[in-house]
């Protein structure tokens, strides 16, 4: 009799981002901003897998993701986040899903990959929202911070790290 292994699909999930380049990387070639442009309108038709989908939220943290390929119904996303607010890692885990019912309706979970090791931000938070308006929220609720993804082609992160709100740890948390 065999004996399976089973793994939870976060795991999974999180072991398959340390092994499936991202960003275009996987067809050798780099993505401009037509091809993002491209991508971004792939998902929001919901038909071919786009090879990176990249925007930026009011932070400057950049998101970049594609449609995981093993799933059959094609709404699960995985990829990373760019952190731009000073963290201990710059480099964070990010699984999500869409549905397309009154728009594209999006849940992003970033993970801080140093957990609650990290003196200056949170270990996770979720984006959810219709593209491209989103709002931020922790394991507390509601973090009370809305905003628009812009295009990794057409928008512009700060200059210097934002060290308040998004993935920063607010003062008590």
């Amino acid at each position: 009799m065999r004996k399976f292994i089973v793994r939870p699909h976060l795991t999974v999930a999180l072991a398959l981002l340390l092994l499936v380049p991202l960003g275009g990387a996987a067809v050798g070639r780099t993505v401009t901003a037509s091809d993002s442009k491209a991508c971004e309108a792939a998902l929001l038709a919901h038909s071919d897998v786009p090879s990176a989908f990249c925007v930026f939220d009011q932070a400057g943290n950049q998101y970049s993701f594609s449609r995981d390929l093993t799933d059959p119904q094609g709404n699960y996303l995985l990829g990373t986040v760019t952190n731009n607010q000073g963290c201990a890692s710059t480099t964070w885990y990010l699984l999500g899903s869409f549905v397309r019912s009154g728009g594209t309706k999006l849940e992003l979970t970033a993970v801080n990959p140093l957990g609650d090791h990290d003196p200056n931000c949170v270990p996770t938070y979720k984006l959810k929202g219709t593209y491209p308006n989103m709002a931020w929220y922790y394991t507390f609720g509601y973090g009370d911070q809305e905003f628009a993804f812009t295009s990794c082609a057409t928008g512009q992160k700060p200059a210097g790290p934002v060290t308040s709100g998004g993935a920063r740890r607010s003062p008590g948390r």
